[in-house]
């Protein structure tokens, strides 16, 4: 069943060229293109959209992706043109988005990031990556509120998924099956009661969580 895609971009003829690119593909089908967050929520009202391509170059705040995320739990959201720094991704991760796409991302690699959002997986480069391992080394004894802890094997888990590696990937690295790091992920969702993968990464690199001693 294709992926049902929703695109979000304030400039019509990139709107319109972004979804003639994805709907010329048998795996995606693009249900419509909105122009403001007025738009895109009529959109996403008249028709179930599985991924929301929001296009964060010319239009978009926070907020305005904090209230899409809110209001339509079922759309993964993809922030597309991200200025790729620490700060920006964290924010936008925090704000609820799935994945995103750096501006100088190519199509093939827009294609990667809807599939792989809708697997509840996230990459990112690896200088990002680095940046969030190493704030991690720095701050070992990273407390989030609500006071749990992760395991020794769920930080391991945290890590990589902050590295931008699969379930498949983690299972390979951690010589662990692919159900128990599911489990995990489950886990580590719950604890840092965040929705995405993405969310957990920016939790870590936000100070805000602690390990349990091993």
């Amino acid at each position: 069943m294709p992926v049902r895609v929703a695109i979000l971009s304030a400039v019509r003829l990139y709107g319109e060229g972004l979804a003639k690119c994805l709907g010329s593909r048998g795996d995606i089908s693009v249900v419509g293109s909105a122009h403001n967050l007025a738009e895109i929520e009529t959109l996403l009202r008249q028709a179930a959209a599985d991924v929301t391509l929001f296009d964060t170059s010319v239009n978009g705040t926070l907020e305005d992706v904090r209230q899409l995320v809110c209001r339509f739990p079922e759309t993964r959201v993809i922030a597309v043109a991200l200025s790729e720094t620490e700060q920006e991704v964290i924010a936008w991760a925090e704000a609820g988005v799935s994945a995103y796409v750096p501006r100088d991302a190519t199509l093939g690699e827009l294609y990667e990031a809807i599939f792989a959002a809708m697997r509840g997986e996230v990459s990112c480069s690896p200088r990002i990556a680095g940046t969030l391992m190493r704030e991690l080394r720095r701050h070992p004894e990273r407390s989030y509120a609500a006071g749990e802890r992760l395991t020794s094997r769920e930080s391991e888990t945290l890590g990589l998924i902050a590295h931008g590696l699969s379930n498949k990937e983690i299972a390979q690295s951690l010589s662990i099956s692919v159900s128990t790091v599911k489990n995990h992920v489950h886990s580590i969702l719950e604890k840092l009661r965040v929705r995405t993968r993405a969310q957990a990464a920016a939790q870590m690199s936000g100070h805000r969580i602690r390990f349990a001693a091993s």
